[in-house]
C-alpha cells in the first residue's frame, strides 16, 4: 500500500512539474514574439526606447490574449473570431496613443499589407 501512494506522489509532481514547463514555454513564446514584434515596429517607425518597451508590453498583453483565446477552445467559432478582433481594436488603441499621428498611419499601413 505504502508504494502505491509513494508511486502516486511520484506521478503528481511529475505532471505539476510538467505542466509548468509547459506554461514557461508558452511565456517565453509570447515574450520572444512581443520582441520581435516590437523591434521589427521600431525599425520601420523610428521611436525611442522608452516607446519601444511600452510596445513591448502593448504586444506582450495582445500576444497573452490571443494566446489565452487559442487555450480555451470555444464551440462558438463566431465568437472566438469577435474576441480575437476586439483584442485586435485594444491593441491597435494602446498603439495609437503611444504614436504620433504619422507613426500611427506608418503602422496602420504596415498593418494593411
Amino acid at each position: 500500500m505504502m508504494k502505491k501512494i509513494i508511486t502516486f506522489c511520484f506521478f503528481t509532481l511529475a505532471l505539476l512539474f510538467g505542466s509548468q514547463n509547459v506554461s514557461a514555454q508558452s511565456v517565453m513564446e509570447i515574450n520572444n514574439t512581443a520582441n520581435v514584434k516590437a523591434n521589427a515596429l521600431k525599425k520601420s517607425i523610428k521611436f525611442n526606447d522608452k516607446t519601444l518597451e511600452d510596445v513591448y508590453q502593448a504586444y506582450k498583453l495582445y500576444e497573452t490574449k490571443i494566446a489565452s483565446l487559442n487555450k480555451n477552445i470555444v464551440n462558438d467559432p463566431q465568437m472566438l473570431a469577435t474576441e480575437k478582433q476586439n483584442t485586435k481594436d485594444r491593441l491597435d488603441a494602446k498603439l495609437k496613443e503611444l504614436f504620433t499621428e504619422e507613426q500611427y498611419d506608418v503602422y496602420k499601413s504596415l498593418n494593411t499589407n
